[in-house]
This record gives structure tokens, sequence and C-alpha cells, in this order.
């Protein structure tokens, strides 16, 4: 496991190298994506003559979505796509899947995978999402 996903997961704290400083860039932008909400809707930010700026930076609101249902899980995943992709030109060949849902802690698990540009190193993310 790398140390971004470990301090991702786990909240761990990282020595700051060089090595890895482009590393904690793209995180610091990735927490910062995924913890802010964007000023338009889900179906707006999910269609195609949407141009993406600050005004649309973040994710849609997604508190309408079911966790039970695939059509929703599938929205959320595409929507969280299109924002990495998007916002975080670094990142390339971004997949994003929806792992396990545990109704008892309203725990969602996202997968999420991505190339960083450089050296073609991979990513692997674990996003534990709370409702």
């Amino acid at each position: 496991m790398s140390k971004v996903s470990d301090k991702i997961l786990h909240n761990r704290p990282l020595l700051i190298d060089s090595n890895n400083i482009t590393q904690l860039a793209i995180l610091r932008n990735l927490q910062n994506l995924l913890n802010t909400r964007s000023s338009v809707g889900m179906n707006e930010y999910l269609s195609q003559d949407i141009q993406y700026d600050n005004r649309t930076f973040g994710l849609p609101d997604f508190s309408f979505i079911s966790f039970r249902s695939d059509a929703d899980k599938k929205k959320l995943c595409t929507a969280i796509q299109i924002g990495i992709t998007q916002f975080e030109n670094r990142l390339s060949q971004v997949k994003v899947s929806f792992g396990n849902y545990n109704s008892h802690t309203k725990t969602a698990e996202i997968k999420v995978s991505a190339n960083f540009s450089r050296d073609n190193v991979g990513m692997s993310l674990l996003l534990n999402l709370n409702t």
C-alpha cells in the first residue's frame, strides 16, 4: 500500500521528502475536490454540455443517492470520475467503482484507481463515504 493511500485510509502522518511532494499536492487537491459540493446539481454535472470551472468545482450534492439503487451508485461513481478527471489533470485513466455499503454503519466504499501522469505510477484509493 502506498503512503498516500495509507494517509487517506488511516489518517497517518506522512513524512515529506522530495519524492512525495507531488503526491501530497495531488492528495490535497483530491481531498478538496471530494469535500467540496459543486453549485450545480447532479444531472447538470453529468451532462455533456457543462463547462467545468470554479463554479462546478467539487462534487454535486449526492445526499439523495440511494446506495441500494444500481443506477444511483453508477451516477455517484460517474460524478467522482468526472470530478477527478476534470480537476486533477495529473491523473489519467481514472476508474471508479462502488465497493461495499454497510447499512448499519451507513458507510459506503468507493474504489478509485488512476495513473499518475509522470513515470506511469499507479495510484489506488479507497474512499469511505458516511451518510
